[in-house]
């Protein structure tokens, strides 16, 4: 697909935000999370910007920049604070993850015995081989995933890296990924902060990225022996994981309009103020989610309030983000 641009003396494009190609074309960021540091770059050195701002600018659930900025700050790309983001040069780093694969790609040839000087001949069956192993390794994990960790659709090959890093670490088989995962669920599941505190319930926030950080290490290390403690677990069964429900994008606007009504409440209703204002737009956003066959009070969110416009009922406990979107896949 041929793309130019319209007359030149129409617009400038200079003046419009730029990212590397690198980063646009890598295969193992999420496109919000392209988005995210894409936003972050073009705001960096002018005039700080509130978080909730940026959720709505992007077009974002707070949960999905949550997620998107622990993955920017596993591969390196942004570090710093909540309050004091700094962002780096994605082009030696993503250079460097592309040199990974190479690397891997080689240690992958000399476990297969391929012949280098056959390399061309032997492409379509090491690529097979990579392919069936980033495919091993998912099923696996979905397998042996805890009930309430998120389901992986889409295996990264640098997810992969890292657990067979830590596969290595640990002497297990190579590419033994129901030893291993059946051994980390176990872990989990002995663990108060892993099975319950842990905000970020993915199988990334346990093994990283990549080369793993030495915190990384540690973990996993830590979870494989608490497991073999308790011995190997066994496949959660099918009814009793949580997937994330998987919502279209196209309602986002509605769900974080309903977020935000939330917050807006608990705000008036703290200062006495007069909540009439916001009565009409609660009901009609309300009535929203419902011609989307969804249920008002599965979004409902705990405020110290006692009071609302509608009869949905409040949760009894913090809501946890059970859906995704699915431009987030």
């Amino acid at each position: 697909m041929k793309i130019t641009i319209s007359k030149s003396e129409d617009w400038q494009i200079a003046s419009f935000a730029k990212a590397p190609l690198q980063l646009l074309l890598c295969d193992d960021l999420l496109p919000t999370t392209k988005l995210l540091w894409i936003v972050l770059a073009n705001q960096a050195n002018f005039r700080p910007i509130d978080r909730t701002v940026l959720d709505r600018r992007i077009g974002i659930h707070r949960s999905t920049r949550l997620r998107a900025m622990s993955e920017l700050r596993e591969f390196g790309l942004i570090s710093g604070t909540d309050s004091h983001v700094v962002v780096h040069d994605p082009i030696p780093i993503l250079m460097g993850l592309e040199k990974e694969d190479a690397r891997s790609r080689e240690i992958a040839k000399v476990e297969l015995g391929i012949d280098p000087l056959s390399e061309v001949a032997e492409t379509k069956k090491q690529d097979k081989a990579c392919v069936d192993y980033l495919e091993a390794a998912r099923v696996s994990w979905n397998s042996y995933r805890p009930a309430n960790y998120s389901k992986v659709r889409r295996m990264s090959s640098h997810i992969l890296k890292a657990i067979d890093l830590h596969i290595r670490a640990l002497g297990v088989q190579a590419h033994d990924y129901d030893n291993f995962f059946s051994i980390i669920k176990a872990g989990i599941e002995k663990s108060d902060f892993w099975a319950k505190t842990n905000n970020n319930k993915s199988l990334q926030s346990i093994v990283g990225t990549g080369q793993p950080t030495s915190q990384k290490y540690a973990n996993v290390y830590s979870l494989y022996n608490e497991g073999l403690e308790y011995g190997a677990a066994i496949p959660t069964e099918e009814d009793k994981r949580k997937d994330d429900l998987v919502l279209s994008s196209k309602l986002r606007t509605v769900i974080d309009t309903y977020d935000e009504l939330h917050y807006s409440y608990s705000k008036i209703w703290r200062s006495s103020g007069n909540l009439d204002s916001l009565t009409d737009r609660i009901i009609e956003t309300e009535e929203r989610l419902r011609e989307a066959g969804l249920d008002p009070a599965k979004f409902r969110m705990k405020y110290q309030f006692n009071s609302w416009p509608t009869d949905v009922p409040a949760p009894e406990v913090s809501r946890e983000r059970f859906w995704r979107y699915d431009d987030e896949l």
